[in-house]
């Protein structure tokens, strides 16, 4: 005879588990999760969808650095070389989208991949 286990569903986290918020803030760069707006101070900026979840990854864990290969990972499922190449364009573009804000800034680090660090005169 086989006996059934009940899996607990999977709608809400338990409370002490870490979910992500819905509103990711650092500096004046907000990311509200549940309607995929973002502002730089009051100004709103139009980004693309993978621009977006680059920039939701980012700010999950700001002073962070985030490999190439786990970001790429993390967007299409491949780390190649050529998504590696496609990453490099989309942060390229999404700095240049968020370029009107000297509080913060999406840094490489050669060799090991980016990171979302407040800019020295912010503090």
């Amino acid at each position: 005879m086989e006996s059934l286990i009940r899996e607990p569903p999977a709608e809400a986290p338990d409370e002490g588990q870490d979910a992500e918020p819905e509103v990711l803030t650092f500096a004046n760069l907000t990311l509200n999760l549940a309607n995929y707006r973002v502002t730089v101070g009051q100004e709103p900026v139009e980004l693309t969808y993978h621009e977006m979840e680059v920039l939701r990854i980012l700010l999950a864990k700001p002073d962070r650095i985030h490999s190439y290969e786990s970001l790429a990972e993390s967007l299409w499922g491949d780390s190649s070389r050529r998504s590696i190449r496609h990453l490099n364009v989309l942060i390229h573009r999404l700095r240049s989208k968020l370029a009107h804000s000297s509080q913060f800034a999406i840094e490489t680090v050669r060799g090991r991949g980016y990171g979302l660090l407040a800019s020295r005169d912010s503090t």
